[in-house]
């Protein structure tokens, strides 16, 4: 049984969508409880919030990186060769792998402190539609691939396709739905505005949640000026600089959810066997 599943041909049991789905609403209720619970929470406890998502997401690279490592190492690489050892040593994945996140995991508890409640509503659909984009890709792939890795590479795929449709979706929200007005207002004047949110109780997670309340501020400050029509070449560069940052700081959030997501449903340890039984 060990020997079939190392080389492909074991099997990967098939979850229930709604068994999948209760495990991401885990997520989702967890985030949200964090944000709602925040200003009362110690570091501790905080701490304890960052490692259980930070654990989600590396898992969820872990297993990531254990198939590329597979697709790779097993077809080009001699097993025992010093570029073998360094590519598909599990350490190096596990240190790796964890480095992510804890820097993913620490900007989605930023990032969830700073949502607006409309913004909650997309995360939970997002995760009703991860939920489908799993199943679906595992059904599409079929007998395409080994069963082995059939989920794992749905898992890996949803991944991506998630992050870029909830980024999406995040954008259209903005452009589509209110938003607080700071046209006419300098971004100084942004600053001081936005530099007073959120209330939160530990010290260390409090001044970045204001630094991801004043990005998020000037974000819109940076949308809605070049969108006026703005003139003046100093804020010109500057609002567009905050634009393109407040965008990248989004996909990035929305990668962190939806890897998050992912880590729930991954089982990495299934792929951990040597690489070189792939090669035939």
């Amino acid at each position: 049984m060990v020997g079939a599943a190392a080389n492909g041909r074991g099997t990967d049991a098939k979850v229930p969508v709604w068994v999948s789905l209760g495990g991401l609403l885990v997520v989702w209720t967890g985030l949200l409880g964090w944000d709602l619970a925040a200003g009362r929470l110690p570091c501790l406890v905080a701490a304890l919030a960052l490692a259980a998502v930070a654990g989600l997401i590396a898992r969820s690279g872990v297993e990531s990186a254990l198939v590329r490592r597979r697709a790779f190492a097993g077809q080009y690489l001699v097993p025992g060769g010093l570029l073998y050892r360094l590519l598909t040593g599990r350490v190096l994945i596990l240190i790796r792998q964890g480095a992510q996140g804890l820097v993913l995991g620490l900007l989605l508890l930023v990032g969830a402190l700073v949502l607006a409640p409309v913004e909650w509503g997309l995360l939970l659909a997002d995760a009703v539609l991860f939920a489908a984009l799993v199943a679906g890709l595992t059904r599409l792939l079929g007998r395409q691939v080994r069963v082995a890795y059939r989920q794992a590479l749905a898992r890996y795929w949803a991944v991506r396709l998630n992050a870029v449709l909830l980024w999406l979706a995040w954008v259209a929200l903005m452009a589509f739905t209110p938003q607080t007005n700071y046209a006419g207002l300098r971004w100084e004047e942004v600053l001081a505005i936005a530099a007073g949110e959120p209330a939160v109780a530990c010290d260390p997670v409090a001044v970045l949640a204001r630094i991801g309340a004043v990005g998020s501020a000037l974000g819109l400050w940076a949308a809605q000026h070049l969108l006026g029509g703005l003139r003046d070449p100093t804020q010109l560069l500057l609002a567009w600089a905050v634009f393109l940052g407040a965008f990248g700081a989004s996909l990035l959030l929305a990668a962190a959810y939806s890897r998050a997501l992912a880590g729930v449903l991954a089982r990495p340890w299934g792929l951990a066997g040597d690489a070189s039984g792939e090669a035939a």
